[in-house]
């Protein structure tokens, strides 16, 4: 645009919208990409100009939208003009310039100020809902998902947490299937969990996902499974997860099924992942508890674990199976014959069975 000098406020048509610098006054440098404004605007504008209507007024520090093409003026907003951004099936929440009053669906330039807002209006809609972009910044909030596929979606597990209240109940509350947490950090305060997966209604086959998860107490873990509620035919993912507990477990299951994949834990002090009931189909993960234990497996649970798993210690009441993966391929012998019976199928069985015999003519193995 060149060089410009203005002195008094300007008035643009939404055909002619402007931009650059507006401020102090003065004649505008070279490399400017917009007219510098000097001046302000008139102590009321309402009545004072007239102009198409969505005519934009830019003063010194003001924005004023014409509305009826005549005399009715509002001050918008500070700094650039409002623009109408429509996505699709999305709901968004920016605790900084959010607001319930006037959040809008499928509207990013309408964000909520909460989550539990957003949620609210998620639980109106019909299949398959809108998903919640939750823009960066701490939300202190307690949230239950408590209606079919809601997915709340962080802008990263460092940058957009979730924080409790402090009060009875967990900071998310997972009740009905098929919803997901992602890319979010989710801490509880006091003695309540920071996730828990409720089946007491349904089948609750919910995933967390790219989450960092803390809690600090040892009256709840930080993530629990169906401690309540038995649901015995219901699957909980955990998947790139890392879970803390100074205080207590890192994670509980108490019935159903679960599957971990890529499940770290750490700064835990009792245990890492607690299996008391059900089965639990663990990969790639490690459970690390310092003095604890890192997986322990109770009378009626079941871990079946892929060789790439490691736990700091075990306690094992249960039952404690390795499955294959493309890390422990399958063992096919070059002389089948040299194998008593069946030959074994994978190493894993391969390498106990020699493990046997090597004690059976030698002893226990140095």
């Amino acid at each position: 645009m060149g060089s410009n000098n203005f002195d008094g406020p300007v008035l643009l048509d939404s055909l002619a919208l402007q931009r650059g610098y507006f401020g102090t006054g003065g004649r505008a440098i070279d490399e400017s990409v917009g007219p510098r404004l000097s001046g302000g605007a008139p102590a009321n504008p309402n009545g004072v100009l007239s102009a198409p209507q969505g005519s934009l007024h830019l003063a010194a520090g003001t924005l004023w939208q014409n509305t009826d093409g005549v005399v009715a003026w509002i001050a918008v907003t500070t700094g650039v003009p409002v623009i109408q951004i429509d996505t699709g099936e999305t709901i968004w929440v920016d605790g900084t310039f959010g607001n319930d009053g006037t959040g809008a669906l499928d509207r990013q330039d309408l964000p909520f100020a909460t989550i539990t807002a957003a949620i609210t209006l998620a639980n109106t809609q019909i299949l398959p809902k809108p998903i919640i972009m939750i823009r960066p910044g701490i939300y202190t909030e307690d949230l239950t998902l408590s209606t079919t596929d809601v997915h709340l979606i962080g802008y990263s597990a460092t940058q957009t947490r979730i924080v409790g209240t402090g009060g009875a109940a967990p900071t998310v509350l997972i009740s009905d299937l098929d919803n997901s947490l992602n890319n979010l950090s989710i801490q509880s305060i006091g003695a309540v969990s920071a996730v828990s997966f409720s089946g007491a209604t349904s089948l609750n086959s919910s995933t967390v996902r790219n989450c960092i998860i803390q809690s600090n107490s040892a009256a709840a873990p930080s993530v629990d499974i169906r401690s309540t509620g038995v649901v015995t035919g219901s699957i909980s993912n955990l998947d790139t997860c890392q879970i803390e507990n100074r205080g207590g477990e890192a994670v509980n299951q108490g019935n159903g099924t679960s599957r971990f994949r890529d499940v770290y834990t750490s700064d835990v002090t009792r245990t890492g992942v607690n299996i008391d009931r059900g089965i639990c189909l663990i990969e790639d993960s490690r459970f690390v508890a310092v003095p604890g234990v890192g997986l322990t497996i109770g009378v009626n649970g079941e871990a079946r674990v892929d060789p790439a798993t490691r736990w700091s210690s075990l306690t094992n009441n249960g039952t404690l199976t390795y499955y294959e993966t493309g890390i422990s391929p399958q063992y096919i012998p070059a002389v089948p014959g040299d194998w008593a019976g069946t030959a074994p199928i994978n190493l894993q069985e391969a390498t106990d069975r020699m493990a046997a015999l090597l004690f059976a003519n030698f002893g226990a193995i140095p």
